[in-house]
């Protein structure tokens, strides 16, 4: 992969020739996740070299490199303010970072393995954890206590996503299972089965009356929830699915998969909208911007796009 200096030395050739600047979000290692911030206008993304980076979406422009972890970061979340995230880590815990002052509020400390994934309560008061220990923990933000274990996966659980009411949450686990739960109780409402392989992804419908979740089938498949029962499924990547996000809408979706491909999708018919290629290397991770005009992705490849869905393009290239 082309170096970083050498990448500053070919922006500055270009801008000096009045063209666009190449702003290079890059990191050392895989990267694993990626979020929006609530105001659209920065973006976090996890990685292999333990960092989490800050960017300017407008720009590209690396902001900050945070190292509050001593493992792989798997999970973000931002608060509502903007100004706080919560991240996951190989390192067994849960971080809530304080972005303006660059540390570590808090460590939440339960997991006995790997912590694949965090989620964010809508008010912003708790989060859930998901680990290779096969536990969900609710976590208590403020005071660091947790409130929950939700119990039942047989694998580990590589998912878990609220729903915007903020009272139930799904899980998606190697068992190939996806549990839907009562977030207060910690009670086990549903299981869904379906997908061949194992379960990688999910996410909440904007409704709260769908699932979509990404398989090691090479499949995306919608849930009702009120029956449990598949109400479409997406079929198009050429590898396993790794990653699903709904829009703000819930008219459409993101996919990111093993092919290398971000893939744009019509939630209603199932029809693929558009691809999104420039990834040489799997898709790790995807989300949409608070405005649903946008998207970031993350990959094996380290780097971080950002992408204007209405033309497929990416907003730097």
């Amino acid at each position: 992969m082309t170096s970083r200096p050498l990448l500053a030395v070919i922006a500055a050739l270009i801008c000096l020739s009045g063209g666009p600047l190449y702003a290079a979000m890059v990191h050392d290692g895989i990267v694993n996740v990626v979020a929006f911030s609530p105001d659209g206008k920065t973006v976090a993304s996890g990685s292999y070299d333990q960092s989490i980076r800050i960017w300017d979406a407008a720009s590209g422009a690396e902001k900050a490199v945070l190292v509050e972890h001593a493992g792989n970061v798997n999970g973000l979340a931002f608060l509502p303010d903007g100004k706080r995230l919560v991240s996951a880590s190989a390192d067994h815990t849960v971080k809530l970072i304080d972005l303006v002052k660059g540390d570590t509020l808090r460590t939440y400390k339960g997991h006995d393995n790997q912590v694949q994934a965090v989620a964010l309560a809508p008010d912003g008061r708790t989060a859930l954890s998901a680990a290779w220990d096969h536990r969900i923990i609710h976590w208590d933000l403020a005071s660091g206590r947790a409130l929950k274990e939700l119990l039942g996966h047989r694998a580990t659980v590589n998912a878990v996503a609220f729903s915007r009411d903020g009272r139930r949450a799904v899980s998606a686990s190697y068992d190939l299972s996806i549990k839907l739960w009562d977030v207060a109780s910690g009670r086990e409402l549903r299981t869904l089965t379906g997908h061949a392989r194992s379960v990688n992804a999910v996410a909440f419908a904007p409704d709260g009356k769908s699932v979509l979740s990404g398989s090691t089938d090479e499949t995306l498949r919608l849930w009702s929830i009120e029956t449990g029962e598949t109400i479409r499924s997406f079929a198009g990547h050429g590898r396993f699915v790794a990653a699903v996000a709904f829009a703000p809408d819930g008219k459409s979706a993101l996919s990111g998969g093993g092919d290398g491909l971000v893939k744009l999708w019509n939630v209603a018919t199932g029809e693929l909208i558009r691809e999104l290629r420039g990834h040489s290397r799997v898709v790790w991770s995807v989300a949409y911007a608070p405005d649903g005009k946008r998207a970031v992705s993350g990959g094996i490849d380290k780097t971080v796009r950002i992408w204007d869905l209405a033309s497929g393009r990416e907003a730097f290239p």
